[in-house]
């Protein structure tokens, strides 16, 4: 118990000194390697790395306040998801739910985000 104990002030430690290694060029990762640990940082950088790969716009539409997008994920069997954006507020939501669940956006709001 001791040792696990160790181990994790360690890791804490190494996540507060130390940024780990970004695989791109983009300001969104730039910006996650300094506010999340490394752990959870590694699960974002392959969101970043998987959505030029698998995602595609494929339909567009505004209701009042919001721009809805429809993006086609290749690698969930061509699954559409709707990204929503409300512009008052400027929060933005995804029907796949990987930010409440796991608190790092997914590959469909990051594909939005970064303009493709």
């Amino acid at each position: 118990m001791e040792q696990q104990r160790y181990n994790h002030r360690f890791l804490d430690a190494a996540s507060d000194i130390t940024l780990p290694q970004v695989s791109s060029k983009t300001m969104i990762e730039k910006h996650a390697s300094k506010i999340y640990t490394h752990t959870v940082f590694y699960e974002f950088q392959e969101q970043v790395q998987m959505a030029p790969c698998s995602c595609a716009v494929r339909g567009f539409s505004e209701q009042e306040n919001m721009h809805i997008i429809n993006v086609e994920d290749a690698y969930r069997k061509h699954r559409i998801f709707q990204v929503a954006h409300n512009n008052e507020s400027k929060e933005t939501t995804c029907t796949c739910k990987m930010f409440e669940r796991k608190g790092i956006l997914c590959k469909h709001i990051i594909w939005i985000i970064s303009g493709k």
